[in-house]
């Protein structure tokens, strides 16, 4: 298990056991969840959005929000909203969090419910809680096993090719 930052370095731990990465920090450290050199460039590249961040919009776990959401920053929403979420950067729709409207964002990772149409100019993450009903257009796109779609999926970036490594039925 790695120790964690040396404190002259600009770490702010977000959580227990997590960290958010400040502009221009240099980082030789990522949690131990996260080991691995793909799984550790991809936290440094896009770290967990910080709820303490003033430009952070939040919505808590069981409030509910009757009218249109927009912010130009990240946000963090747990609750229900009942309208349309306008989102200038990351959007993070957590477990059990949903939103009955459209929902646009740079990025966004989605594990609540969606009721509406979804549109990511950028990376869309989709988790295996998630519950979408209502097309979706993104620049790349990642489905978990176990989410469950209903609608048209579009998605501007070229296809990513890999070998299979199921085996082949000979039959």
């Amino acid at each position: 298990m790695r120790s964690p930052p040396p404190q002259d370095r600009r770490v702010v731990p977000a959580a227990p056991g997590a960290a958010a990465v400040r502009e221009n920090a240099q980082v030789d450290w990522a949690p131990p969840w996260k080991e691995g050199p793909v799984l550790r460039r991809r936290f440094l590249e896009n770290p967990p959005i910080d709820p303490r961040d003033g430009r952070t919009t939040v919505l808590a776990a069981g409030a509910h929000l009757d009218g249109s959401l927009a912010t130009p920053g990240d946000a963090l929403i747990g609750g229900t909203i009942r309208g349309e979420l306008q989102v200038g950067g990351r959007v993070h729709l957590q477990e059990g969090a949903s939103v009955e409207g459209g929902v646009t964002a740079r990025d966004a990772r989605i594990e609540g419910a969606v009721a509406g149409p979804l549109d990511v100019a950028g990376f869309l993450e989709v988790g295996r809680t998630a519950r979408v009903q209502g097309d979706l257009r993104a620049g790349k796109l990642a489905i978990a096993e176990g989410a469950v779609i209903q609608g048209v999926l579009s998605v501007a970036s070229e296809p990513t090719t890999f070998p299979e490594r199921r085996e082949q039925d000979q039959s």
